[in-house]
């Protein structure tokens, strides 16, 4: 029973969290993936930090998780959550899009920091 339940869970969890950062790529309005293979190193720590952001409260919940659909009941709301992040740091800073696309490495960094934080809040919050 361990290592299959294992697995499974593991793989349901990084698909959740795949399917999050898909989510989080399609609602920005610039193209991560073809920004960061043309060498943009702020959207490559935007992106990083939408990865990093979304993982940590997807390990809570998979470290809470009694099964697969412990997992998927957590996971829904922290990762929409998670992905609001992006729009409140857009309420921040309202040219962040044209900021990271022209390569601003403090609003990168900023951004990077605040998905990282608004994920470790979230994280606790599935703790609690």
């Amino acid at each position: 029973m361990g290592l299959p339940v294992l697995l499974g869970q593991l793989l349901l969890t990084i698909t959740i969290w795949l399917v999050t950062l898909l989510i989080s790529f399609w609602i920005t309005p610039y193209h991560e993936l073809r920004e960061i293979r043309a060498g943009n190193v702020s959207v490559a720590i935007s992106a990083g930090g939408a990865a990093l952001g979304a993982a940590i409260p997807l390990a809570f919940c998979l470290a809470g998780a009694v099964n697969g659909w412990d997992i998927v009941i957590w996971a829904i709301p922290v990762m929409l959550i998670q992905l609001s992040a992006f729009w409140l740091t857009q309420l921040l800073i309202p040219d962040l899009s044209k900021r990271l696309d022209a390569g601003d490495l403090a609003a990168a960094i900023f951004l990077l920091l605040f998905r990282i934080g608004f994920g470790c809040i979230n994280a606790a919050a599935i703790a609690a």
